[in-house]
Parts: structure tokens; C-alpha cells; sequence
């Protein structure tokens, strides 16, 4: 076994024990005694034999800060030296009672429910007092009859081990309870706090999404990174995660690059620019910006000799890639006869598929998905909606796509792992087989925010195919903010047989 691992274990086995044999002290009538590390130490010894080198005295008080986080560092006096002491707990050195596997739901916390009870699993949940955007966090604790102990917090699996947390626990009221105040050392990531004037700056980022945080009375606009570690490291003061923490201040650091820069070389197209739309502002004062950012590109493009000069501000890009989605014979009527001047088709398709159309669900896609719901200004009943379902026959083709160091095949069958290992169980088999089918999943709010999210080439799917994909989508619709509330499909065989399998 490893030194960490060792060191780990060490420190598990203190957290437990601090959280099984200590209790906060709520009595109000007398004033709480102050209880030195070193009467902790001389306690835990018969359990935990060499806890003093395992564990310095601040990491003792860390441990139980985390655990108890009313207590307070105070300083004990004994034979004229003063040591270590805290006050606001007390000791509970009682034996514990052994409880039965069945009986451990009788004995969870009010503030926990029971989602799932089993004669091997006992499922409890915990939902977060902040919310985001509207919905609270869900903290999943899983206790098996084997006595193995799992958490996960809003669907991510969490190392138990970093918060000093064992994988196991002994089936008495004791320990249970322990188990419970351990977990209060697990933080919740708010996200990163997001000023008025950074907005701009994470408005087209993929790699994070916006949310309204509410703790208590206070909102604020947070971003939060597309991997976000859910939870924050023990005792932080910080309640951000280092994923979220870094992509905001990377994301900073670059913006900052560009605006030095953009200083150091002052370009007399962009001086141009800034008299025109002063001119235009005397002219039309009640122009609104987008109509001053258009007639400012219009004279711009109009000037340069090859299309290819132009350099297209992300609004403008923004509207034709609009235009374009909706009506494509439009759109070319209006650059070809001459009515506006507008981004290529060759550039949109760039645009449009600035994120790789990869089978399954994205998290580049979702995070983008939701930032253009938060840029359209959807109100929240746009985000109640449906799933429309569509199988559409596609033509069998393998194609081989080369990118950095590898090579690529597209063209073969790619649903959801649980899919292809039903197949390969059913056909005693695995095999690649050549898609002439594509299941293509969109979200159709009730306000009209319409967005393709997700897509599974296959061979036709089966009903337990389409059951498996379609509630894996409208799980990840819920998770980034959107509630599905009804289902659109045509009615071929393989859907009706799909709807019979479903407990509507």
C-alpha cells in the first residue's frame, strides 16, 4: 500500500471518529467547555493508536471546523502553559447501538428523504438550500447492505476520500450518525461570481453556462464550467471549484491580451468607424444599436473590393446565422438581389458547425444550447417545451476523417453505450454495422426556442433503442434547465410500441 493511500485511510479514520465520539453542545443554560486537542488525542488513542503523529493539532481543527462550524479556537490553560482547545462541542463517548440493514431509513435526518429503498441499496437524497436557476442540487447518498457507502452530487460521482469520508460504514446509530455529520464538510460549488461588466466576455464561451444563483435572499449571475467539480475543496473560504475558478480567470487573462493589444495597435479603419456611428447618432438618435451595428457593416462592406476583407462583427453573424436556419431560399434572395450585405453561406457553415456534431449528448452543445436561450432572452415559460423525435433514412456510407493524430470512421451505428451492449448480450456478438438510419432529438419550447440537440445514427432503432436515447435526452434537458413536458413523434410501428413501454 502507498504512503497517500496510508495517509488517507490515517485521516479517514479520524474524521470518523471525530464525528462519531463528538456532539455539538446545545446547552444554552451553561456556558460550553472548552475541550483541549489534547484531551482528543488522549481519548481517540485506544482507537486510533498513534493518532498524534498521524495528525498535527491545526489539521485536528480543521477536521472539526469542517464538521461542527460553530465551534470556535479558544486556548486552554493548564499547569501555567496555554494549549489548543475549542469550544461549542462536547464528548459522546456512549457505545453505539447496533440497527438492522432494514431499519437504517428510520433513522435519517429530516432534512434527507428516502428516493429508493431495497433489501440491498438504500438511496437517500438531499436537496441544497441554494438554487440555480430555480432548482435546487441534488446530493445522492447510496448505502448497500455491504456496507459500501457512495455520494454523488447532481449526477457527478464524488471521491469520498477527499473530503476524509470512508467507503464503508459499521451498521450501528453511532456510526450513522457520524456519517451524517461528515457530510457536512461536502461544499457545493455556486459557480464563479460574474461582474456586470465581464458579461461580454463569457457571452459566446462553449466551454461554460450562465446561471442565476440564490443563496438565501442574495442572487447573483454565476458561470459555471461545462465540467464543473460540483464541490469545493474541505474548508474552503472560496465557493468556487478550481474548474470554474480557472476557466474564469483564463478566460480574463486572454480578453485582457486582446484589449492590450488592440491598444498598442490603433488601426484607422476602426477610428473610421467610431465617426460614422458618432454621425449616425446625430443624424437618427432613435436608432437602436443593432440598427447602427448594421448600417455601419453595410458601409463597411460596400467599400472593400473582395468579400473576403470583410470582417463581420458576432451580432451580424449572429443574425444571418438566424435568417439562414429559418429560410435558406431567403436568404439568398436577399444577398443576391442586392438588398443587404451579408456574411457568405460558406462562412455561416463554418459558424454553424463550430461545434462537432458528434452522436449522443454534448456538453459543448448543451452549454451552447443554453447560452443562446440566455442571449434571446427567453422568458421562463420558454424553457417548458416538448422533445420532437425524428428517424429520418439516411444513405450507407463509411467515411475516414483524419484530424491531428488520428483518424476517424463516421458512418457506423453510435447510440448510447446501454444500447450497443443490449445489441452485442441479444446477438452474442460485437460488431460495427453501417448506419441507414439517424434519430435526431429537438427541443421545441412553448415560446418557440427550437434547438437540435442530439443525434443517434442506427439501423433503424428498436423500441428499447428509442427508450433508452429518449429518456437519456430528456434527463440532460432537465439537467441544463429545460423541462420537456410532452413528446412528438410520427406514428410508425416502432414508436407505438416505444409509447407502450413507457409508464405514462
Amino acid at each position: 500500500m502507498e504512503l497517500n493511500e496510508k495517509m488517507y485511510l490515517a485521516n479517514n479514520a479520524i474524521c470518523s471518529w471525530l464525528s462519531e465520539n463528538l456532539d455539538i453542545d446545545e446547552n444554552k443554560l451553561l456556558r460550553s467547555p472548552n475541550i483541549s486537542i489534547e484531551s482528543i488525542y488522549s481519548k481517540a488513542s485506544s482507537d486510533i493508536p498513534n493518532v498524534k503523529e498521524i495528525c498535527n493539532q491545526n489539521c485536528i481543527f480543521k477536521m472539526l471546523k469542517a464538521i461542527f462550524p460553530c465551534i470556535t479556537k479558544s486556548k486552554l490553560k493548564e499547569n501555567g502553559v496555554f494549549i489548543l482547545s475549542v469550544k461549542g462541542v462536547k464528548f459522546d463517548l456512549q457505545p453505539g447501538e447496533n440497527i438492522r440493514f432494514a431499519d437504517i431509513n428510520k433513522y435519517v435526518p429530516q432534512q434527507w428523504n428516502v428516493l429508493e429503498n431495497t433489501t440491498t441499496t438504500l438511496t437517500l437524497g438531499y436537496l441544497s438550500i441554494e438554487k440555480f436557476n430555480g432548482n435546487s442540487v441534488l446530493m445522492k447518498l447510496k448505502i448497500g447492505s455491504d456496507r459500501l457507502i457512495g455520494l454523488s452530487v447532481a449526477g457527478k460521482a464524488i471521491n469520498l476520500s477527499d473530503f476524509f469520508i470512508g467507503k464503508s460504514i459499521t451498521f450501528t446509530l453511532k456510526s450513522l450518525k457520524g456519517l451524517f455529520k461528515s457530510l457536512r464538510t461536502v461544499g457545493l460549488c455556486y459557480g464563479a461570481t460574474l461582474e456586470t461588466n465581464d458579461s461580454d466576455i463569457f457571452s459566446s464561451s462553449k466551454l461554460c453556462v450562465k446561471e442565476i444563483c440564490l443563496t438565501d435572499t442574495k442572487s447573483k449571475t454565476v458561470i459555471r464550467h461545462v465540467e464543473c467539480l460540483r464541490t469545493v475543496q474541505i474548508n474552503s473560504q472560496s465557493h468556487t471549484c478550481i474548474k470554474c475558478s480557472e476557466h474564469k480567470r483564463h478566460k480574463k487573462y486572454d480578453q485582457s491580451k486582446i484589449k492590450n493589444s488592440d491598444k498598442e495597435n490603433v488601426n484607422p479603419a476602426t477610428q473610421q468607424k467610431t465617426d460614422v456611428t458618432d454621425q449616425l447618432r446625430k443624424i437618427a438618435p432613435n436608432l437602436s444599436e443593432n440598427q447602427i451595428l448594421l448600417i455601419t457593416s453595410q458601409i463597411e462592406s460596400s467599400s472593400l473590393t473582395h468579400s473576403k476583407g470583410v470582417r463581420w462583427p458576432k451580432e451580424i453573424i449572429c443574425m444571418a446565422l438566424t435568417i439562414y436556419n429559418r429560410n435558406p431560399s431567403a436568404y439568398k434572395d436577399i444577398t443576391r438581389n442586392g438588398w443587404l450585405n451579408l456574411p457568405s453561406e460558406s462562412l455561416l457553415y463554418l459558424y454553424k458547425n463550430a461545434v462537432k456534431q458528434k452522436p449522443g449528448i454534448i456538453p459543448t452543445m448543451m452549454a451552447w444550447m443554453k447560452n443562446e436561450a440566455v442571449r434571446l432572452r427567453v422568458e421562463t415559460e420558454g424553457y417548458y417545451g416538448g422533445v420532437l423525435l425524428d428517424e429520418m433514412s439516411i444513405q450507407e456510407d463509411l467515411q475516414i476523417v483524419n484530424h491531428g493524430n488520428g483518424t476517424s470512421l463516421f458512418g457506423l451505428v453510435d447510440c448510447e453505450p446501454e444500447v450497443m451492449l443490449m445489441h452485442c448480450s441479444n446477438e452474442g456478438k460485437c460488431e460495427s454495422k453501417l448506419a441507414n438510419h439517424v434519430m435526431q432529438y429537438i427541443f421545441h419550447g412553448i415560446t418557440g426556442f427550437r434547438w437540435p440537440f442530439a443525434n443517434y445514427p442506427n439501423a433503424q432503432a428498436a423500441p428499447a433503442d428509442i427508450f433508452i436515447t429518449t429518456w437519456k435526452c430528456i434527463d440532460a434537458l432537465y439537467e441544463w434547465g429545460f423541462k420537456p413536458i410532452y413528446l412528438c413523434m410520427d406514428g410508425s410501428s416502432n414508436n407505438r410500441a416505444f409509447l407502450k413501454m413507457t409508464p405514462f
